[in-house]
This record gives structure tokens, C-alpha cells and sequence, in this order.
């Protein structure tokens, strides 16, 4: 099977994995909870450090193009990355 090499493809992969990758782990760990009852000053660094440790799952996404030399996939992928490292250092500084 052909992996279609396109940026698109990675920008979309990029930005919903991490987006998932959120979900599961609060709906894993029952967080909707703390989410929904503490105040912004309490629940913003948790959630910036679950943002933070969503940017590994597009790291890992980017060494699996690398590895299957789609290089134009991987360059989408990684121009996901910034905007939730972005969200995660503002919200755990906050």
C-alpha cells in the first residue's frame, strides 16, 4: 500500500492526534470532573502539562513518515507542533 505523501494530510494528523490524544487521557483518568469544578487558577497548569505531553504523540507520528519517507507529511506534522506547544506554555505559566 502507498502512503500518499501530502502536507495537508499531515497538518489534519497533526492537529487531531494531539486533539484525541487529550480526550482519552482525561476521559481515562476521570479529569472532566476537576475540569468542570475547580476554578482557571487550578485546572490551567494540569491541563497545559496534558498539551505538553500530547506534543509526543505528533513526534512519534513524525518519526513514523520519516521512517516511511514522506517527507511532505512529516514537514505538515511538524507544523502542528508549535500551536499546542504554544497552548501548553501559556496555559502552565498561567
Amino acid at each position: 500500500m502507498v502512503v500518499p505523501d501530502k502536507y495537508w494530510l499531515g497538518i489534519a494528523a497533526g492537529i487531531l492526534l494531539p486533539a484525541a490524544f487529550v480526550w482519552a487521557y482525561v476521559e481515562r483518568n476521570g479529569l472532566w470532573v476537576i475540569l468542570q469544578t475547580v476554578e482557571y487558577e487550578t485546572w490551567a497548569p494540569m491541563f497545559g502539562q496534558v498539551l505538553f505531553l500530547s506534543v509526543f504523540t505528533n513526534m512519534a507520528l513524525l518519526f513514523i513518515a520519516y521512517s516511511a519517507d514522506c517527507y511532505r507529511t512529516a514537514k505538515g506534522i511538524a507544523s502542528a507542533i508549535p500551536p499546542y506547544l504554544i497552548a501548553a506554555i501559556w496555559l502552565m505559566m498561567g
